[in-house]
């Protein structure tokens, strides 16, 4: 199975950060480089790792904040009608066309996705970037977002339209006696129907407080757990976002 991770990314932040040390200070690193970390395992299908290392991200005591400069390829939190949760999106890219071109932009880049069905604005749909670029869709290409929860993988559609089944009365018209009579009778039928969505979004990248706790809870779940998630990903992709610990340095 093929990992992707973006070589020289650290959670798909910019390559210019390097690889990062656990005893690290800088929150938005150490969270971009664990959340890289779980969307490899979570791909690889080490979900049992990919969730203690999340869970080591998501405690009690942890509060996430919204962060223009925070991507979506980092940890993001996800707001629904019926849902709300925060995971690693395992998406690259999000698709879609605006003023009649067809853009597709990573997630390393988009810090937040709202889409919004007003009564009195109508439908619409927000995309900002962590440059501050703002753009609004005519049309999301991009079928749905698979993020890795706590509670494992969570897709989010966010179509424009989506299909509904619907009941409905159709008049059957027969032949009878010889064909001289018509006959015509109702039957109910179950068919297919394209509706537009009415389904609330609103997506962004966050970041944690709290950075002592966290710095120890990844330090202990890291460490411990090193050369079993080095087994699953491979040495190349683990170095991609830290450096390994001295008190492992096998391959």
């Amino acid at each position: 199975m093929e990992i992707t991770g973006g070589a020289g990314n650290i959670g798909n932040l910019p390559a210019k950060y390097g690889t990062i040390k656990l005893d690290s200070y800088d929150t938005h690193r150490l969270v971009g480089a664990t959340a890289g970390l779980v969307k490899n395992l979570s791909i690889a299908g080490a979900s049992a790792l990919a969730t203690l290392l999340l869970s080591a991200l998501l405690t009690s005591d942890s509060e996430t904040n919204s962060d223009p400069k925070i991507p979506l390829s980092s940890l993001a939190i996800v707001d629904l009608y019926k849902r709300k949760f925060v995971g690693v999106c395992c998406n690259e890219s999000i698709e879609f066309e605006c003023d009649n071109q067809n853009l597709t932009v990573t997630l390393d880049r988009i810090n937040s996705f709202e889409w919004r069905n007003g009564f009195l604005m109508g439908r619409y749909c927000t995309i900002k970037l962590i440059d501050g670029s703002e753009y609004k869709p005519n049309r999301v290409l991009t079928e749905s977002l698979d993020f890795f929860t706590v509670a494992g993988h969570q897709f989010v559609p966010i179509c424009n339209t989506k299909m509904v089944k619907e009941k409905q009365i159709e008049d059957i018209t027969e032949k009878t006696f010889f064909g001289l009579f018509n006959k015509t009778h109702s039957v109910e039928k179950e068919v297919n129907v394209e509706v537009e969505c009415n389904e609330t979004i609103a997506i962004s990248g966050v970041t944690l407080d709290r950075v002592n706790q966290l710095k120890e809870r990844l330090q202990f779940a890291i460490q411990n757990n090193q050369q079993t998630i080095i087994n699953e990903i491979g040495p190349e992709i683990f170095c991609r976002y830290f450096e390994f610990s001295n008190n492992d340095t096998s391959n």
